[in-house]
């Protein structure tokens, strides 16, 4: 899986402190802030940026809070249509995300949208482009909105020098070079780097793991692997369960009764445990709950009961 993917970068920087920091750092570059001061009150906050239900997209891929300001960072690794238009409701939504009296314009927020861009937006060659609304006869800008293009796509060919020496595209070039060296060498001395680098492999290996096959294949994969196991298991306890029914002339049809009940509930019941199983081994990886959910099909509180269990056992 690339890393330019949504789900990767997110996983990214919601990995904890280290992905904080990742994300203050570009945001401080991008808008030429010093990075104490975004790192500081930098936090970040729930995607939803919904301010009417009846709005269709509501939830952007990151949103931080900083200052005076809100951040949303958005992953585009293919061009559409449709995606100006979308990435701009959900700036048009933070902006109207603290406006909830007359007086609140007043400490109305600047709302900051960087897009991470895994192609030239503007076809121009520049590697970081802006964009805010503007008067056209005298270039007054508004500056309560400012949107940001990253073009990743022009760093492939860059120098590496160039790299190394500029903060922006050295934060980013992870996402272009698939060289581990190269990296190591980039980041080396670089905490923050070093962590983040480190990060996203793990991040790939598990989303890979869960999102390279769709559910079903996996399902049928994993069902083959252990079929023979769990069908075992559920037979011996469901004939366990239901030979007391049976008297001692039982008759043909009555065995017929009970082994298509059997066969019934093996398949009910092995398909479960075969997601339980699934669920468990990577929940023991640490791979993400809400990943999981939509992977395996079980639900965010079934799957917050086995964790509770798991870390019970390893007390």
């Amino acid at each position: 899986m690339d890393l330019l993917n949504d789900k990767v970068v997110k996983k990214i920087f919601a990995s904890g402190e280290t992905g904080r920091l990742y994300a203050a750092r570009i945001i401080s570059a991008v808008l030429k802030l010093d990075f104490n001061e975004v790192e500081e009150r930098l936090k970040i906050i729930h995607p939803n940026v919904g301010v009417n239900a009846n709005v269709v997209d509501s939830e952007a891929d990151l949103v931080f809070e900083a200052n005076n300001m809100y951040v949303n960072i958005e992953v585009n690794y293919g061009r559409r249509k449709d995606l100006g238009i979308k990435n701009w409701t959900y700036v048009c939504q933070l902006c109207l995300k603290d406006i909830n009296t007359n007086k609140d314009y007043n400490d109305y927020k600047l709302v900051v949208q960087i897009n991470i861009d895994g192609y030239d937006q503007f076809r121009k060659g520049d590697f970081l482009y802006k964009v805010s609304l503007r008067e056209e006869k005298y270039n007054i800008t508004q500056g309560f909105i400012e949107e940001y293009h990253i073009n990743l796509d022009s760093l492939r060919n860059e120098e590496y020098n160039n790299i190394k020496n500029d903060e922006l595209k050295k934060l980013l070039y992870l996402f272009v070079c698939k060289d581990e060296k190269v990296l190591k060498r980039l980041y080396k001395g670089d905490k923050i780097m070093e962590d983040v680098e480190k990060n996203s492999k793990r991040i790939v290996e598990d989303l890979d793991l869960l999102l390279y096959y769709n559910r079903d294949d996996m399902d049928e994969k994993y069902y083959e692997h252990h079929k023979e196991e769990f069908e075992s298991q559920f037979r011996k306890e469901l004939e366990e369960e239901i030979k007391d029914e049976v008297t001692k002339d039982i008759t043909d049809k009555v065995t017929k009764d009970v082994t298509d009940k059997v066969t019934k509930e093996v398949t009910k019941n092995t398909a479960k445990a075969v997601k339980e199983d699934m669920a468990i081994k990577l929940i023991k990886s640490n791979v993400d709950i809400e990943v999981i959910s939509s992977t395996t099909g079980l639900s965010i509180e079934r799957l917050k009961l086995l964790k509770g269990k798991i870390e019970k056992l390893q007390k």
